[in-house]
């Protein structure tokens, strides 16, 4: 690259890539469902440690597991989170690249071209243009120093 850059050759290296939202929303998804399968144990689990007159020792292992895996959905839930932000974070940069290429593609030689005229009339444009020579000169100078 540093070869073409003295013969000022420019070029961009581009990739085509997975929509980055999409895959967010897959990941969500495939948690919520982990996270509902989770929820459902934990309700078995509650209800099959119910005392019945057994043994507490099945009770504490139980109650721990089920701790555990509440443990765990905390966690899904706040990746979920994470991943939410992330959704959103994407739709904001696609807005962001939208009113973006409107600007670009976007003619603004006839708005310059009436500013010029409307300038021209007022006796502006020629102060205007001599200011904008100086300025040039200035930093010209400047620069050689």
């Amino acid at each position: 690259m540093q070869r073409y850059s003295s013969e000022e050759i420019r070029f961009n290296l581009m990739a085509i890539v997975t929509d980055r939202k999409m895959l967010y929303l897959q990941e969500i998804e495939a948690l919520n469902m982990k996270k509902q399968q989770l929820l459902e144990r934990i309700h078995e689990l509650r209800e099959s440690s119910k005392p019945e007159g057994g043994e507490a020792m099945e009770t504490d292992q139980a109650n721990q597991s089920v701790s555990d895996l509440e443990g765990i959905v905390q966690s899904m839930g706040s990746e979920i989170l994470r991943l939410q932000s992330l959704v959103s974070a994407e739709d904001d940069k696609m807005l962001r690249y939208k009113v973006e290429n409107i600007r670009r593609k976007h003619n603004y030689i006839p708005l310059i071209m009436e500013m010029l005229k409307l300038l021209a009339k007022k006796g502006e444009l020629v102060p205007l243009v001599e200011k904008a020579k100086e300025e040039q000169k200035a930093k010209k100078a400047q620069k050689t120093k």
